[in-house]
């Protein structure tokens, strides 16, 4: 596998988030769907991955995730959009008042600040399927706690 970074090979002048409609999004683009981005942040990564080889099965999704581990400097640590996970939250990151998680049968929602402090938190009766509203929190890092019955997971969510 091969990759490029834009802000780092200053020669290489495509898909670096500024074309791309998601991210045109991500860059602030007034129209993403229409106007490129004027600017880049270095915040967006775009994969193209052949169905054949990556796509098609969870051994791919594994080559994929072992591939990017090798490639960056540090570890991937939350993984938000994991096929095999039981949960999906999106958007993530996100500049909307809400997040929709779904997936799996979950009792509880939890936000918590970097520090490890609760700043929001909801319970159900099992659901499969939630939006929040994160309107009330700042711009920044989170970690979100998806409660169930049976496990408890955790998921990075970003609030721009």
């Amino acid at each position: 596998m091969t990759f490029k970074l834009g802000h780092i090979d200053l020669a290489w002048d495509r898909l670096l988030g500024t074309t791309n409609t998601q991210g045109r999004y991500l860059n602030g683009s007034v129209d993403p769907c229409d106007d490129a981005a004027t600017t880049s942040d270095g915040n967006f990564v775009h994969l193209e991955q052949e169905k054949s080889k990556l796509r098609q099965d969870a051994t791919g999704w594994q080559k994929l995730s072992t591939a990017l581990e090798n490639a960056f400097s540090c570890a991937l640590l939350v993984n938000n959009a994991n096929p095999t996970s039981d949960f999906y939250i999106h958007p993530n990151p996100t500049r909307d008042d809400k997040i929709t998680i779904s997936g799996g049968n979950f009792q509880k929602l939890v936000f918590y600040d970097l520090s490890g402090k609760i700043r929001l938190q909801k319970s159900f009766t099992t659901v499969n399927r939630a939006s929040l509203d994160v309107s009330g929190l700042s711009k920044g890092i989170y970690i979100l706690g998806v409660f169930s019955k049976e496990k408890a997971i955790h998921r990075k969510i970003v609030l721009q």
